[in-house]
This record gives structure tokens, sequence and C-alpha cells, in this order.
């Protein structure tokens, strides 16, 4: 697959979570309507205009990148690939996973970012069809 383009790292956890939501092979238990800021899992969801979620914000619902439960849950979506998780990044993280024998690293400001820049550096989820 061809490595898709990550949004600026100081772009807001919107562009992120739309991003993450859109590489192929996003899980479709997670293309539901949202009805809670956190479901059960731990995933946090913002919406994507970054608008209020209780104050009638409106946008399709995303993930936050920058939440520690849904960094979890990215991470859980990279599966058996994951190879290291370094913090030697500056301030953030780097994620290097290992698919077919290739090295594919990710880095981000956060945890989750840095997991959704690997799945996009790898053109989509691991382990899932895209």
């Amino acid at each position: 697959m061809t490595a898709i383009e990550t949004p600026a790292a100081d772009a807001p956890a919107s562009e992120w979570g739309a991003l993450a939501f859109s590489i192929p092979g996003w899980p479709t238990k997670y293309e539901q309507p949202r009805e809670q800021l956190v479901d059960d899992d731990g995933m946090e969801w913002i919406y994507s205009d970054q608008s209020d979620w209780f104050n009638g914000g409106s946008g399709h619902p995303v993930p936050n990148p920058d939440h520690d439960g849904t960094a979890g849950c990215l991470l859980a979506l990279l599966g058996d690939t994951l190879a290291h998780i370094s913090t030697g990044f500056g301030d953030g993280y780097v994620v290097c996973i290992i698919v077919y024998g290739d090295t594919i690293e990710g880095t981000g400001r956060t945890l989750g970012r840095a997991c959704i820049a690997t799945a996009a550096a790898l053109g989509r989820w691991p382990g899932r069809e895209g």
C-alpha cells in the first residue's frame, strides 16, 4: 500500500483523528454513531470541527489521539506487529512495527498520533484489509 500523508505535528487533534478514521482497515466497530464521549474500550471521541461534544457540536465524531485511553486503543490496532515504542523523539513518541519483515516507523507528539502516523506510513491499519 502507499503511505498516506499525515497532518502537521501541531495540527489539531481532530485532524489526526479524522486521518485515523480514514486509513484503510479502520475497524467497523468504531464506525457506529457515537452517543457517548468515551466508549467501552476507553476511546475518547471528539467532533471533527473541534466543537464541544456536549453542547450541540456538529461534524463527524473522530477519535481523540491525545487522550490516553484512545492512545491505548490505537496501539492495540497495530496488533502483534508492534516492535518498539520510544519516548526519545523530542517531547513525543516513536512507534515501530514490523510488517512482512519491513520496519515501519511513525512519530508524533503523543502516543496516539505516533500510532496513527505508523498506520499512515504503512497505508493501512496492520492486520486489516483495506
